[in-house]
């Protein structure tokens, strides 16, 4: 999930709404699935961690961009946020979103009448 300081950084707010204040969220509820990737130079390699994880370290900044926009992108497609951060000389920041509809919920249940009474 990605961190209400890193969404203040970015200059934006979380939305709260009464609901959120009312009732703390249930664990049955789920967390935000969401992802966050860091690009960034550590003892001469290129390093991407994902979660505060390390998946790797890459020669070119290239190749540990392309590692980190793919992982991300697989993890969009799967309905996971996800943000790329690269720290280096020209900051960036790379977002995936799943697609849209991943997150619907299911459609409702149809009340079907079968027989009726007749006018």
């Amino acid at each position: 999930m990605i961190a209400s300081s890193d969404l203040w950084m970015l200059g934006l707010r979380p939305v709260r709404t009464e609901e959120d204040r009312a009732a703390p969220p249930s664990p049955a509820a789920g967390a935000a699935r969401s992802e966050k990737y860091v690009v960034a130079k550590r003892l001469g390699r290129w390093r991407v961690r994902r979660n505060d994880k390390d998946t790797g370290a890459f020669a070119s900044l290239d190749d540990a961009v392309r590692n980190a926009c793919g992982q991300a992108r697989e993890q969009a497609t799967a309905g996971v946020t996800s943000v790329v951060v690269v720290q280096s000389e020209v900051q960036e920041m790379h977002c995936f979103t799943p697609p849209a509809g991943a997150h619907d919920a299911p459609p409702a249940s149809t009340l079907r009448v079968v027989g009726g009474a007749g006018r």
